[in-house]
């Protein structure tokens, strides 16, 4: 690793196993260019090396299932403005601590992000994806899988441009009504929630079917209060 050229702009090191924070730190400080880091399923890094490489330009962050908390996402919130990805996905389990304090901290400094990958996140909450949805509006994919969220915010419609939101594996039981407002394409994966508003079934029919849905629920309200 020492051994990189300073005009390195992308590395990936995924599932280097026995990778130290040493080594990312080296790679941080002998590569000033750096863009893009794929550190991924590295399980020893944790914000001792992220801080460091959160000092160069990068755009595109890959730190799935490492030790990463909000210590380091913040640095990158306030050093990595251009930041177009972020992928902090913990499927592996460690309890990394990673909150609405940082995720928010990104959202509101990275509004060029356009994906953001935060599932397993299990200290998370619908006020950092409220603060995404508010700042981040070239958001095109947003994965918040495994979180425990009981809600998503109810200005989720603002992502006119998102094309995937997968939600699989919270505590949904309502979508907010401006989930309609997101793009007819979006693909969405909410299944293993307690939805009852709008229905499982309505809801992997994709947006179309929800709006139809709702309109009808609408109808419905409507004739009753005539009656």
């Amino acid at each position: 690793i020492r051994l990189l050229t300073p005009a390195v702009e992308r590395i990936n090191v995924e599932a280097c196993f026995y990778l130290t924070d040493a080594s990312i730190a080296a790679v941080a400080e002998n590569c000033p260019m750096l863009s893009e880091l794929v550190a991924r399923a590295c399980g020893d890094l944790t914000d001792a090396s992220i801080a460091v490489v959160a000092r160069t330009c990068l755009t595109k962050l890959d730190v799935r299932d490492t030790q990463v908390t909000d210590v380091s996402i913040a640095a990158v919130a306030r050093n990595c403005t251009k930041l177009t990805e972020l992928r902090v996905d913990n499927p592996g389990g460690n309890d990394t601590h990673i909150s609405d304090a940082s995720i928010a901290a990104v959202a509101k400094s990275c509004s060029s992000l356009t994906s953001l990958d935060v599932g397993h996140c299990r200290h998370l909450t619908d006020a950092s994806i409220a603060a995404v949805a508010e700042n981040c509006r070239n958001l095109t994919r947003l994965y918040v899988a495994s979180c425990g969220l009981a809600a998503l915010p109810e200005n989720i419609g603002k992502l006119s441009k998102l094309k995937v939101l997968f939600a699989q594996c919270n505590k949904l039981e309502v979508l907010p009504r401006s989930i309609v407002e997101l793009d007819a394409m979006c693909r969405l994966q909410m299944k293993r929630n307690p939805l009852e508003m709008p229905p499982i079934e309505v809801v992997q029919e994709g947006i179309p079917a929800i709006r139809r849905h709702l309109l009808e629920e609408e109808f419905e309200e409507f004739d009753d209060g005539e009656t």
